[in-house]
């Protein structure tokens, strides 16, 4: 009898391990769940912090096939959004922006190679009191709910002198409080493998699930892409020849723009009782 319970229970362990391995999907789920991934994602989840951050960098690099004059341009773009304690923060076109231009120049004698760069910042932060929660059902539907406030603006410019200037005003009162709803269908992208890759149809919850348990949610999204274009134009610039500095000639000038984004998103989000 003792065999046949020890052997019973042996088999039960057995045939339990594939299940609870299968409940651990995403990187930092629980190990045992007895709900499958959809159960624990069914209710109503509120965001409880957030890091979003798009860098879209842009560099243009021209040259010509007449002289050795070259123009280099480098900007970098940051949208970034954090949340945390219901404060939002959404900084839009915050922008550095650095160049670089190489001719000749002639000097009465002989030509000259000059450098001249310039930098530039600025951009504007936003900040919001902030809430959203969203209903996921189990027919895949969801319902989100939103509320945003203005409530102060913070801008930066770099002065005549290059030092950074940074004013903050206030909102007294802040603005009015916008309200709306959005809802739509939610899908797992993998539904046919882990499901931890997870879609609403303009909603507010899509990425890749870190964590999903009964109580939590952690979300995440990185991407990187990149785009190169060539542009050519005539152009008529000067030869650099020493025996006639005010010789010029036609020519192409080429500019390579290689414009790459890349994108770092991480939620998470609170189960509502």
């Amino acid at each position: 009898m003792k065999k046949f319970i020890t052997l019973l229970l042996i088999s039960s362990i057995v045939v339990a391990i594939p299940f609870i391995e299968g409940c651990k999907k995403g990187a930092e789920d629980p190990f045992i769940s007895l709900l499958s991934r959809d159960a624990r994602l069914k209710g109503t989840w509120k965001l409880i912090s957030r890091s979003n951050t798009t860098i879209t960098t842009t560099v243009t690099n021209t040259t010509n096939d007449v002289n050795s004059d070259n123009y280099t341009s480098t900007s970098v773009e940051t949208d970034r959004e954090t949340y945390s304690g219901n404060t939002l923060t959404m900084r839009n076109n915050y922008t550095v922006s650095e160049s670089s231009f190489s001719f000749a120049q002639w000097d009465g004698d002989s030509w000259d190679v000059t450098v001249i760069e310039n930098e530039d910042e600025s951009g504007t932060d936003y900040n919001y009191s902030y809430t959203v929660e969203i209903t996921i059902e189990k027919d895949n539907t969801y319902t989100a709910t939103f509320t945003k406030t203005h409530i102060s603006t913070t801008t930066y410019n770099l002065d005549a002198q290059g030092n950074l200037e940074i004013e903050t005003q206030q909102l007294d009162p802040p603005l009015d409080t916008d309200t709306w709803t959005a809802e739509g269908n939610w899908f797992w992208i993998d539904s046919n493998d882990d499901k931890i890759n997870i879609m609403t149809s303009g909603g507010p919850l899509n990425g890749k699930l870190l964590k999903l348990s009964n109580k939590e949610l952690i979300i995440e999204e990185v991407s990187t892409s990149t785009n190169t274009e060539t542009d050519y134009s005539d152009v008529n610039y000067s030869t650099h020849n020493d025996d006639d500095p005010a010789e010029f000639e036609e020519g192409i000038e080429t500019s390579i723009t290689t414009i790459t984004v890349s994108v770092n998103d991480t939620e998470t989000w609170e189960k509502q009782k």
